[in-house]
């Protein structure tokens, strides 16, 4: 016995002019996209009295309509400006583009050991420690390639480290998942889970009682 898909798959119209006989009138059409929704009620969106009619003629609302609702609410407080946010994207560039080029070397068997990639993460390490002074501490995890460069590890001495050649960060000694530079208070990758804890734990306490205690002029801001 064959069937033929059409039979099944037959698209139903976001916005049907007239209601089926059996539905009563109601924002959503059951539809193949979104299954059968039978059971789901689905709320209207509220209107606003500056909002035009044609704004929320649909219930689906585009994103690029948010975006711009946002941008005209938000255009006087901007949180970064034009070259802050350059910045940020340069060094989530850099991050994506060096993973790529060491899954390349990889795969080629031009690197050995273990190589953990970050692609799709550089958001995470660019949003964070782009946010964190010079003198403050980072212990990653065996993903920390892009820590290092967020951080400002030349990516010269990271890939280097990553050949195992003497002008690495750890002059070659560290590899993929040790990386650590004192000059940038990169305090190491660790290869176990949550054994950087203590490490990071330590380094907060001695920032801390330099701060207050010691009262060092470069921790007081």
């Amino acid at each position: 016995m064959s069937f033929s898909a059409t039979k099944f798959a037959q698209p139903v119209p976001l916005h049907a002019s007239t209601p089926r006989s059996n539905d009563t009138p109601s924002l959503f059409k059951t539809c193949s996209f979104l299954g059968s929704t039978q059971k789901l009620r689905f709320n209207p969106l509220p209107t606003k009295s500056h909002q035009s009619a044609s704004y929320r003629r649909s219930a689906v609302v585009a994103v690029s309509d948010v975006v711009k609702e946002k941008k005209r609410q938000t255009s006087t407080n901007l949180l970064i400006t034009k070259e802050e946010g350059l910045e940020l994207y340069e060094d989530m560039i850099l991050g994506r583009s060096f993973e790529d080029m060491c899954a390349q070397m990889y795969y080629r068997g031009k690197m050995f050991g273990f190589v953990h990639l970050y692609n799709g993460q550089e958001a995470v390490s660019t949003g964070f420690i782009k946010l964190l002074k010079k003198e403050d501490s980072v212990v990653s995890t065996y993903r920390d390639h892009v820590h290092a460069l967020s951080k400002g590890v030349p990516a010269r001495a990271v890939m280097s480290e990553l050949f195992g050649k003497t002008t690495g960060c750890c002059r070659g000694q560290g590899g993929s998942m040790h990386m650590f530079s004192k000059e940038h208070n990169l305090l190491g990758g660790f290869a176990f889970i949550g054994e950087g804890i203590p490490v990071a734990t330590g380094a907060a306490f001695s920032s801390k009682y330099r701060r207050e205690v010691l009262k060092e002029p470069a921790l007081i801001t």
